[in-house]
Parts: structure tokens; C-alpha cells; sequence
């Protein structure tokens, strides 16, 4: 596959998936020869290069496995303090969000989050204060 070839690939993994996100959907790629689900990092399945990315809607449930919070303000739009976190869904891939809940001291790894989308249509990640610190998909 030519560097070109891959970089069409790459453009077009991130325009599909912030379409998605427009619609206020959450997906995860697949590999649609042999249904590997992919990471958000990769644009690609390894063993199928050539082959098409099928999307999936997402639970939207997952658990946070690293968590920072920024007391500084970078943007208008995100008052400090936030906190911005790697999320593992349910199905597998990790993604960087935002997570929202009343108290941020409360909020640590392995900590059962759930997807949403602000009034910005914004994806955001809100922590469940009745899971604490389990991240259980059990349930």
C-alpha cells in the first residue's frame, strides 16, 4: 500500500468517526475481512491492510485507566478544573475523553464511566458515582 494510500485511510477513519460523533453516535472499527475490532489508533487491520473498516455502535460503557486533571484553562470552552481521561469501552478500544461528575476528587482509575454528549455535542464521559472504583461491565 502507498504512503498515499495510507494517508487517504487515515483522513478517512477520522472524518468517519467525527461524523459519528455529529450524530451524537459513539463507534468502534472493526475489520470487516476478519472482524477484528480495532483500536482508535489504528486506521488499519495489520493482517488485511486492503481491507474495508466496518463501524459499530458502541454500549457507550467503559472504565477509565488513567485519569489527570487540569487545573489550568486551555480553551474557553473547558473551564478548569477538568479532568481528561484514557476510557476503555466495554468492547475493547481505548479513546481520550472528558469526564464529568458533581465532585472531581472522586474520580480515579478503574472507575466505571458512560458516554454522552454535552450541549455542544461535545463526547463526554460521566463517572458513576454507585460503581466507585470497580469498573464492572458485569452489571
Amino acid at each position: 500500500m502507498s504512503e498515499l494510500e495510507l494517508s487517504r485511510k487515515h483522513s478517512e477513519f477520522m472524518e468517519q468517526f467525527l461524523r459519528f460523533i455529529a450524530m451524537r453516535e459513539l463507534r468502534y472499527p472493526t475489520c470487516s475481512t476478519c472482524g477484528r475490532i480495532l483500536s482508535f489508533s489504528e486506521r488499519l487491520c495489520v493482517q488485511h491492510p486492503r481491507g474495508a473498516i466496518e463501524w459499530h455502535l458502541a454500549s457507550g460503557r467503559g472504565s477509565l485507566r488513567a485519569v489527570v486533571e487540569y487545573r489550568l484553562q486551555y480553551v474557553a470552552s473547558m473551564p478548569a478544573p477538568y479532568v481528561v481521561a484514557v476510557v476503555e469501552l466495554k468492547e475493547g478500544p481505548r479513546l481520550v475523553g472528558t469526564v464529568t461528575r458533581p465532585s472531581l476528587n472522586a474520580i480515579a482509575a478503574g472507575q466505571a464511566v458512560q458516554a454522552e454528549f454535552d450541549a455542544a455535542n461535545r463526547l463526554i464521559f460521566v463517572a458513576d458515582p454507585d460503581q466507585g472504583n470497580r469498573g464492572n461491565f458485569e452489571t
